[in-house]
């Protein structure tokens, strides 16, 4: 009898044993085709300092890496750094531009295009998130219009932080905060940036796209973030509405809703994150 119980609890332990050891590798197990990078990109006369912190956030909060470092030479060379190893679940990819007051957004949409084109060559990907600050949204959207092709990865979350789509304050914008319309149309004037995004919206959108847009508003009566107005960045809808799968806005008042203090909110981040993962 003895024998007996023995022989059973040896089996009930064998079968635990298999069953903890099946259960652990099913876990941990990441189907390569199915990861999907994010791209950080800053804005006009951005560094790496415009990205850090919101990454440092995501690495802590959602168990995401970065993998890459894409940096931009003033010739539009690419040069990678770090490694895209297998098994990363939500990897991401830093993108500098070292020329970072180029405001020829086609010129910069090709060093954009460059940049995922040398990542591809590392580690292949058929899908992407963005996640932009300011002119980088501009940037985004003239590589979806002039550089993506058939071939190119899929856009499928991106992120907009002060995106000034009808341009910025002392640049190309004098509408002066006179609003939008409930579809998002500006009420004003259409800068010929927005004018020709605007054309060729169906390039910026697919079924798949989820949008976040996140602006500022420093609650002094300018409505702007001190650099954008809203509306300007409101006007994000108009360009995209009704031709992706979702599209959704979020506004930040107050002193840390400033323009360069968005990319270093945590209530930001946190939105930031909980949206892409």
């Amino acid at each position: 009898m003895r024998k007996f119980f023995t022989s059973i609890i040896s089996l009930i332990a064998i079968f635990l044993l298999v069953a903890c050891t099946g259960k652990k590798e099913t876990s941990t197990k990441i189907n390569e085709e199915d990861v999907i990078p994010t791209f950080y990109f800053h804005g006009w006369s951005g560094t790496a300092n415009s990205t850090n912190s919101m990454i440092d956030y995501a690495e802590k909060n959602s168990g995401a890496k970065k993998v890459i470092t894409a940096k931009v030479d003033p010739d539009g060379k690419v040069k990678l750094s770090g490694k895209w190893k297998d098994g990363v679940e939500k990897p991401i990819i830093q993108v500098v531009i070292e020329d970072n007051r180029n405001a020829d957004f086609s010129l910069v949409a090709k060093w954009y295009s460059s940049v995922i084109e040398a990542v591809r060559k590392e580690h292949d990907f058929a899908k992407f998130n963005s996640v932009a600050h300011s002119m980088g949204n501009n940037v985004l959207s003239y590589y979806l219009i002039e550089d993506a092709n058939e071939s190119s990865p899929t856009l499928v979350k991106e992120v907009g932080i002060a995106a000034p789509l009808n341009g910025s304050k002392g640049y190309d914008y004098d509408n002066e905060g006179r609003g939008v319309t409930a579809d998002g149309k500006p009420a004003f004037k259409e800068n010929e940036s927005y004018q020709y995004m605007f054309e060729n919206r169906e390039k910026m959108v697919n079924p798949e796209l989820q949008i976040l847009n996140i602006y500022g508003d420093l609650d002094d009566g300018s409505k702007s973030d001190g650099s954008v107005d809203i509306d300007s960045s409101q006007s994000f809808k108009y360009l995209v509405s009704g031709n992706v799968k979702s599209y959704q806005e979020k506004e930040f008042k107050g002193e840390n809703a400033q323009h360069s203090k968005l990319h270093e909110n945590k209530d930001v981040d946190k939105i930031v994150t909980e949206f892409l993962w």
